[in-house]
């Protein structure tokens, strides 16, 4: 079971005071934005400090993690697409031949039936 921060009304009032249009309002529904305001209310300045540089690693770190998957995965993902843009053209073919029949069952039902009146 994860723990949820709870940030209790004193630190929420301060920490609202100190970052108050740095974020949207939405953002204070999210349990990992609560958690981390809790976590950043607990460091102390030297920590503080170093934060944006390590937020910053993270960053790099997550876009060279990016990157790689990306050039690992190309081909793959050039297969996905071509599967994607045959199977978009066979969906093409079908929806036109259902229209073709919708449009033409009527006049086969009649002639069925001219037939079957003869």
């Amino acid at each position: 079971m994860a723990a949820v921060a709870v940030v209790d009304v004193e630190d929420e009032s301060i920490l609202a005071s100190v970052f108050k249009d740095s974020f949207p309002e939405s953002w204070r529904d999210n349990p990992d934005f609560a958690a981390y305001l809790s976590e950043l209310s607990s460091f102390g300045l030297e920590k503080l400090r170093r934060e944006p540089e390590r937020l910053a690693e993270d960053r790099a770190q997550i876009l060279h993690q990016t990157r790689d998957l990306a050039f690992s995965n190309y081909q793959t993902f050039i297969r996905s697409a071509d599967c994607t843009h045959h199977i978009y053209k066979d969906f093409g073919r079908v929806e036109s031949s259902v229209c073709h029949l919708l449009e033409t069952l009527p006049r086969f039902g009649e002639k069925c039936r001219y037939t079957d009146q003869t």
